[in-house]
Parts: C-alpha cells; sequence; structure tokens
C-alpha cells in the first residue's frame, strides 16, 4: 500500500483530489464518513517493499502525483507508510489496522497470510453465522 485515500476532502488546508481523497468526489457520489468508520480494513507492507505506483502515469496523473509527494512524502516505504499511519490515528480510524512486515518485500510471508486470515475470520464471524474452516 503505497497510496491511501484519504476519508477527507482537504488535508492541510488543501483540497484532496481522487485517489488522494475525497475532495473532487461531489459530483460522482455522497461520501458519509460514520459509514466508512464501521467498515474494518487492513493495511499492510513489508518494510523492504520499495515497489511504488505513484511515479507512473498509469497509475497517477502528474497532479495527483505531485499531491502525494507534496503532502505525504515522496518515498514510499517508510516515509509515506508512516505517514498514514499517523494519519489513521490523528483521524480516530480505529476501524483501521496497519500492519508492517519486517524483512518482507512486496510478497506477503507466511505471517501476513495468518493475520489477514484471522482479519478475515473475524470480520465473517461478525457479520454472519457461517462455520468458519480452521485450515486453509
Amino acid at each position: 500500500m503505497h497510496s491511501f485515500t484519504l476519508p477527507q476532502k482537504e488535508h492541510q488546508g488543501e483540497i484532496l483530489i481522487w485517489p488522494n481523497g475525497m475532495g473532487n468526489t461531489d459530483p460522482y457520489c455522497s461520501f458519509d464518513f460514520a459509514s466508512y468508520k464501521a467498515v474494518r480494513q487492513l493495511f499492510y507492507m513489508g518494510d523492504m517493499d520499495f515497489n511504488d505506483p505513484v511515479p507512473y502515469d498509469d497509475s497517477y496523473t502528474e497532479e495527483e502525483r505531485q499531491q502525494v509527494y507534496r503532502l505525504f512524502g515522496e518515498t514510499a516505504m517508510p516515509d509515506r507508510w508512516n505517514k498514514y499511519q499517523e494519519l489513521v490515528k490523528a483521524l480516530g480510524l480505529d476501524n483501521i489496522t496497519c500492519k508492517t512486515d519486517v524483512g518482507l518485500n512486496h510478497k506477503p510471508g507466511k505471517e501476513s497470510r495468518e493475520y489477514i486470515t484471522v482479519f478475515l475470520r473475524g470480520i465473517l464471524a461478525e457479520v454472519s453465522n457461517f462455520k468458519i474452516r480452521k485450515e486453509i
């Protein structure tokens, strides 16, 4: 996760353009912050993950890219990743869990798959009466 759509319209006095935030989405959707906070989310990255989509034109326009760099940092790992984690806390987004996998790059490891499975099982247990198998 090298970029994060902030669930707000502006940051540091600047309108956040999609996908950086919700500042220019009104013509397309109405954003409900309370509903957003009701959805559990998991973001994870390896501390050796330097695969950053922001510099590439197939992922970001120049305007979007420059806003990411200006507000959140040019280096994805660790600078931007740490900044996003700080923002999650500052915004009171207790529905979001951020995990940093030490020693991993872009591929999740065994430990990652284990906590992802626990996270998803927890959601399923909350929203359904599904019987969840123990093995995957």
